[in-house]
């Protein structure tokens, strides 16, 4: 019984990696192109590449079941090694340090053929040795196959495919696949959400609807439609606004004889019982914007759109409250409270904007010689 569990966890294991490692190939897909996804642990780029997946914590050497079992199978005369241009064994495994194997790559046909060939003659005098001393001693899986490899029935398929083979040895492991697709993946995805983003890629690839046994294919397309999905559900989900400055201030430290331009402007219309607030407004959405929104990425451009829109309603409010109101002392204060109060626009990627930092906003503006704002409702 926990030979069966240990057997279970491992292919529960081995298909969760041929799922992680399917989402980092679907990224090179080129437009029309399918990968398709067996129950076995291959992975097809349609008409380019077949993949071996394999994840074994021990090293790959000359006698390795990894090894033979995949060119076992890619010499069986129902597998259509023509259609492909490469056959690739993917594995988490490193070469050994005595592996003739390790110079696959670097080797050109014949000595591919070669270096098999003497692979197999060091087998056989290993099994010679161990006769000599253990008569029922029986050859390994491995070795048969290996035999079976380099039979003469077999050779002229084996001379077709040799030059498509490719070790790709030292894949990360499980938990380092994951992080490699969640850190270079998932850019542009909020923190928070990441993990979402790639288990909803997973979820996609693993296609739960498909029957028991059977392959089924992810094209470009399908593949590139779904990305964009999830990249607008956890890309633009709101957050919330920063508010530690504004929490934190220390209304201590508040001096209302200052002489900054936006003070004095709320002096001109004498509304001074509100100074305090307008300190506190002005001093919390400096130190936010300081810290959250100028190091030139994408918050501070989504930035810049809120701050011109903050401008363009004061300006309009403004313009509208000189040609509705008599130009007096108490309607530049009422179009001071209503201006205060007023919901703050839509700042993109956050739920809500708290009134100070707009408030605070229209503060540096009437700082500002250029923009030349003002409360006063006199010509």
């Amino acid at each position: 019984m926990a030979n069966v569990r240990a057997n279970a966890s491992a292919s529960t294991r081995g298909t969760i990696y041929q799922l992680c490692l399917a989402v980092d190939k679907c990224y090179g897909l080129a437009p029309g192109q399918k990968l398709l996804i067996e129950d076995l642990g291959d992975l097809t780029i349609e008409d380019d590449s077949q993949f071996e997946v394999k994840a074994y914590s021990d090293e790959l050497t000359d006698g390795h079941p990894n090894f033979w079992n995949t060119l076992t199978n890619w010499l069986d005369p129902a597998f259509p090694s023509g259609s492909y241009q490469a056959l690739i064994l993917l594995t988490t495994q490193s070469f050994s340090a005595m592996a003739t194997l390790s110079a696959w790559n670097d080797s050109k046909h014949s000595d591919r053929i070669e270096i098999l060939e003497k692979i197999l003659v060091r087998s056989e005098d290993r099994i010679k040795k161990k006769q000599d001393t253990t008569p029922d001693y029986k050859p390994s899986k491995a070795v048969m196959q290996q035999r079976s490899v380099l039979a003469p029935k077999n050779r002229k398929l084996l001379i077709s495919i040799v030059d498509k083979i490719f070790i790709d040895t030292g894949h990360p492991a499980m938990p380092e696949l994951y992080k490699r697709i969640r850190n270079e993946r998932s850019i542009g995805i909020l923190q928070a959400n990441k993990d979402l983003f790639v288990k909803g890629l997973l979820g996609f690839v693993c296609f739960p609807e498909k029957k028991a046994g059977a392959s089924w294919e992810i094209s470009h397309e399908d593949f590139d439609d779904h990305c964009q999905i999830l990249l607008q559900k956890y890309c633009n989900e709101s957050r919330t606004f920063p508010t530690q400055h504004y929490d934190e201030f220390d209304e201590a430290d508040i001096d209302l004889n200052r002489e900054d331009l936006f003070i004095e402007k709320i002096r001109d219309i004498q509304h001074h019982i509100f100074l305090a607030y307008a300190i506190k407004d002005y001093e919390s959405t400096v130190h936010t914007i300081a810290s959250h929104f100028e190091d030139y990425s994408a918050r501070f451009k989504y930035f810049n759109s809120f701050r011109n829109l903050v401008k363009m309603n004061f300006l309009m409010s403004y313009d509208t409250a000189q040609k509705n109101t008599m130009a007096d002392l108490g309607a530049s204060q009422v179009f001071y409270n209503n201006c205060q109060v007023a919901p703050a626009p839509t700042f993109t990627g956050y739920s809500d904007v708290q009134t100070w930092f707009r408030n605070g906003i229209i503060h540096i503006c009437m700082n500002d010689l250029q923009d030349n704002f003002r409360w006063s409702l006199n010509p």
